[in-house]
């Protein structure tokens, strides 16, 4: 791959090492320049001094400063450094720099639907595994990636056990004319789902009726993204793949009470978790 740095020398790279769950690379050069130096993600806290560089939309050398929002944000079986640097697509893959200079993670991804809220991958990862990205410096592994670890560890339990209470959830419903609600299911399998969903619907906490529709699924299969390693993350815990399904509900015989809050429940696990208002 072809190579350019600061100064405007050009050159080319080859991968040493790749690590496709953390969407981390190792590359070599022949290329001189001074080095960053390495520290861990482990050691800073909210309200610490980030600086960000890197090519946003295609603006090479752009440095950004901000703040670590929450220094461990676990998302899936990884514990990221949440911070609100604007970052933007081109981003990606630039070096995350404490107050001292020093390189301590990299830029990973960014919440699409919100400004201010980016992910960068502790560099401290590539010191980890069986077979690490880079030797593990002396420091490593430090007091606060261990805590990162073990706060990915609590994660994983606990999405694990609220899949066995949910194993299937209501995610959205509307109604679509008087008489029809369409409702909008996810769960996770190894095998599409089959069968009849059952539902209720209360208002003022008091059943009004029940009904029970099949639903048509498909499997969610994204290629990039955070999508696509939720799906490899399911996958390594033995929990199938996600799929969503949509139910068409008759409700033209149920008695609604005009202006007052329906609740449609999902019969299917937690009902006091398994609902949401209409």
């Amino acid at each position: 791959m072809a190579l350019e740095l600061a100064d405007g020398t050009k050159g080319e790279a080859h991968v040493v090492a790749a690590d496709e769950q953390l969407d981390l690379a190792l590359v070599e050069t022949a290329l001189k320049g001074p080095p960053l130096v390495i520290a861990s993600a482990g050691e800073l806290a909210s309200g610490d001094t980030v600086m960000i560089a890197g090519a946003p939309m295609g603006l090479e050398r752009t440095f950004h400063v901000g703040a670590v929002s929450n220094p461990r944000r676990v998302l899936l079986d990884v514990c990221y450094l949440q911070v609100d640097a604007r970052v933007n697509h081109g981003n990606s893959g630039g070096p995350v720099l404490d107050a001292r200079g020093h390189a301590v993670a990299v830029v990973s991804m960014k919440e699409e639907e919100a400004e201010g809220i980016g992910f960068a991958l502790p560099l401290d990862y590539a010191f980890e595994g069986e077979r690490p990205l880079m030797p593990p410096p002396s420091w490593h592994p430090t007091q606060g990636f261990t805590a990162m670890l073990a706060d990915v560890e609590r994660e994983d339990e606990r999405l694990l056990e609220e899949s066995k209470r949910l194993p299937m959830r209501v995610v959205k419903a509307v109604f679509a004319g008087g008489s029809q609600i369409v409702a909008a299911v996810v769960t996770m399998s190894a095998l599409e789902p089959t069968g009849i969903l059952d539902f209720r619907l209360e208002q003022q906490e008091h059943t009004i009726c029940s009904v029970s529709a099949p639903a048509r699924w498909q499997k969610s299969s994204p290629d990039r993204g955070l999508g696509k390693r939720t799906n490899e993350w399911m996958n390594r815990m033995g929990m199938g793949s996600v799929y969503a399904g949509a139910a068409l509900l008759q409700v033209g015989s149920c008695q609604f009470q005009k202006d007052v809050p329906i609740q449609l429940i999902l019969r299917e696990g937690d009902e006091k978790l398994n609902r949401l208002t209409l």
